[in-house]
């Protein structure tokens, strides 16, 4: 079976507020037809992960992609694509 190819990759993603990291060396592959779920406990970087994920805040290190392309926020062709609904943007 050929592998599908990614359309949305997370590669060592990290963020920091001030001297406390949120999330350390996050990566993820999403393929088509996959679904992700993130879960965790209060505070433990979800929210920011999916803010990473859709453009909406940029990882202090790492680098996100959805089909092929760097993630930005204002890329037409990646809004083009992707939708997000994060309660707290």
């Amino acid at each position: 079976m050929a592998s599908r190819t990614p359309v949305l990759t997370a590669t060592g993603i990290s963020k920091a507020f001030g001297p406390v990291r949120i999330v350390d060396d996050f990566s993820l592959v999403v393929r088509p037809g996959e679904a992700v779920a993130l879960t965790g406990r209060n505070g433990a970087g979800k929210s920011t992960i999916l803010r990473m994920l859709v453009g909406a805040q940029r990882p202090d290190e790492g680098r996100v992609e959805f089909d092929g392309r760097r993630m930005s926020e204002t890329d037409a062709e990646v809004r083009r694509g992707l939708a997000a609904v994060i309660d707290d943007l």
